[in-house]
């Protein structure tokens, strides 16, 4: 009887200590699993897209927009959601300052007179965009302003 009573009690230390050791590399597995979880990150957007001027003159890929009319930045996210532009500003090559800023359709006036005054040379057209996902961006690119009279040499 006490060789049972013995036998019992060593299967009850023994599934006692299974148990723990059960429980233990459960919660290691559960632990794991809610850190890999919180150091994964989110899937990265990609924007595709690029500042589309109007009037004035393109001469192709490889040279900036002379004196444009108007511009306007053709966006989309890589699940194809066209992106909205939230503001714009121009900027002199390596300036930080913006020179000219505002939103939606007031850039056509601002160009109108930057063309009329003559502020000839090299300037930067940047766009915040927004993504349907809440991203920003922002994209740019050059363009010259010139002299009516030299627009033609251009």
């Amino acid at each position: 009887m006490e060789k049972n009573r013995k036998t019992k009690k060593t299967q009850h230390i023994v599934i006692a200590c299974a148990i723990a050791v059960i429980v233990t590399i459960a919660s290691i597995i559960v632990n794991l699993l809610i850190h890999n979880a919180l150091d994964e990150e989110p899937p990265q957007v990609i924007i595709k897209g690029t500042i589309e001027f109007t009037g004035g003159h393109s001469f192709g890929k490889e040279y900036v927009y002379v004196n444009p009319a108007n511009a306007k930045p053709v966006a989309s996210d890589n699940s194809g959601i066209e992106a909205k532009s939230m503001e714009w500003w121009i900027t002199k090559p390596r300036e930080n300052e913006p020179l000219y800023s505002g939103q939606a359709n007031d850039l056509e006036v601002v160009l109108r007179i930057m063309r009329e005054n003559g502020v000839s040379g090299t300037y930067i057209l940047q766009y915040k965009v927004e993504t349907d996902s809440g991203d920003t961006y922002r994209m740019g690119r050059n363009f010259y302003i010139v002299p009516y009279e030299h627009e033609a040499d251009a």
